[in-house]
Parts: structure tokens; sequence; C-alpha cells
């Protein structure tokens, strides 16, 4: 049985932090396309969603909050935000993410109804799938508190992965999620998403092969579509990829790669063919 109890302290903040860090986001500044995980709030853990979005150049951490914010595909998860103009800003300084938050942010339903750790988690993991984040310091109007209705924000908190739900992946999940992992060139992790057969046939050695000659052959495509087929015995996911053409306006290359998915022990795993 889960028993919640609320306590309504006074709560001050800190004086003897440095500033926060501030920045001014250009509404013309570049923007790129990133592939990410989201973590959303789901019945008691954190469940994450492969996404690509859109997010500055040069403050990738603010985009991500932003699509927080923006709330989940799925709509039975939930967002760790009420409404979509909690963030004022980010920076990230020493591998460190600053984040500050509007005070609004601590009388939402979310902070006030939801657990605590979730709503935290949900933000802190999602910015920590970023290379150059290792911590999250959360701020409220530019301030740090030390005593939140017994959270303790006054210094930065680290991923919590013990929060995150055991998923047994939908198939086109799966598969975004293997292609993510090679692109960051975690391979022992990417290695563990195919079935036995596969992994019998491929050495994790010649698979590190593998992946780099994928990463290399699809260096200059986008990969933001993809569609599946399913068939009696398996599902195929065949992810769609893009590159413009230069010197040819509105001309771009399109390719199409289809992944066997399979089920193994209950569980969906790649199988690579031959």
């Amino acid at each position: 049985m889960l028993i919640m109890v609320f306590l309504f302290v006074s709560i001050s903040p800190r004086t003897d932090l440095p500033n926060a860090p501030e920045i001014q986001i250009n509404p013309d500044a570049e923007i790129i396309t990133i592939q990410t995980k989201l973590y959303f709030i789901d019945n008691g853990y954190l469940t994450y969603e492969v996404r690509n979005i859109e997010v500055p150049k040069r403050n990738i951490s603010f985009g991500v909050l932003k699509a927080l914010e923006e709330g989940p595909r799925n709509k039975l998860l939930k967002s760790p935000f009420d409404k979509d103009d909690i963030v004022i800003s980010s920076e990230v300084v020493d591998e460190v993410c600053f984040v500050n938050l509007k005070k609004t942010f601590l009388t939402g339903t979310m902070w006030n109804y939801e657990i605590k750790e979730l709503v935290l988690g949900s933000i802190v993991n999602s910015l920590t799938e970023l290379e150059n984040v290792q911590l999250v310091q959360l701020l409220i109007d530019g301030a740090a508190y030390e005593n939140i209705g017994g959270i303790d924000l006054s210094q930065p908190i680290k991923r919590d992965s013990s929060v995150i739900a055991k998923l047994n992946y939908d198939p086109a999940n799966l598969v975004m999620d293997f292609l993510s992992k090679i692109d960051k060139e975690e391979y022992e992790l990417a290695y563990e998403a195919l079935d036995i057969t596969s992994r019998n046939m491929i050495s994790y050695e010649d698979f590190v092969e593998y992946g780099k000659n994928l990463r290399l052959k699809y260096m200059d495509y986008s990969r933001n579509r993809y569609f599946t087929q399913n068939f009696s015995n398996s599902t195929v996911v065949n992810i769609v990829y893009e590159k413009i053409i230069e010197n040819r306006a509105g001309n771009y290359e399109k390719l199409i790669e289809g992944w066997q998915v399979i089920k193994e022990a209950g569980y969906w795993k790649i199988q690579i063919s031959n």
C-alpha cells in the first residue's frame, strides 16, 4: 500500500549559490533534428518514447525540455509539466544542466499529486540522455530551494534508472532504439537486442564492424519515418532514410531498409539475416 503524505512547509531559496546561467534563445537560431529518448510518467514508473525532435543547435537541452512540455505521443503517458510555458531557460555548464522553471511548476497538479521522484526523473533522465549532461540542477525563478515537500532541490540531481519501467518494446520502438544505440556506438547494448539465432551467427566483434559500416552507410541521411508490415511469425519495421540532393531544389534521395523483428521468449528481438 502506498501512503502519500503531503507536508506543507515554508520554503525559501538558498542565497549562497552562484547565479544561475542565463541564456537568450534567438528565434532565428539554427535548428537541427536529433533522435533521443523522452521519459514520461506511466502508472508508477517512467516509460520513454524514441523521438526525433527539432532543437536549437546551440541549446539542445532547451529543445528537449520543450519537447517534454509538448507531451507524449501516447496519451496514456503524462508529461512532468502541466502547461507548455513552465520552462524559462536551460544551460549546460561542466556537464551540469541548469534548468530554470517558473514558480507555477510548484503549484501544478503534477508536482502536488504525482510521485515527485517520477516528476524529477522524467526531467533528469530525459536530459541525461544527452552526451554532455551528467547532472541536472533545478532552479525555480532562478533560485535553488533546499526543501520542497521533503525533496531537496539545492544540489544537482543524478540520473535514476530504477524508476524506468522494464519494457517489452513494440517492434518499431525496438528498432528505433537499436539504431539509436548504433548511432551512439553503444554496440554492446545494441547487440543485446538481437535474437539468439543472430547472435550465434554473428560474433560481438563482427557486430561492431557491422554497426560501424551501418553508421557510415547512412551518415548523411535523416531517419524520421517508418512503417511496419505484420506477418504471421514476424513484423518488419521499414525505416525511411532521406537525403537532400544539393543543387537540385526540392529533390531528395530516399532509401528504405527493413528490419525483421520476431518474438523470442515473449520479447521482441531483431533478427539479422545472412
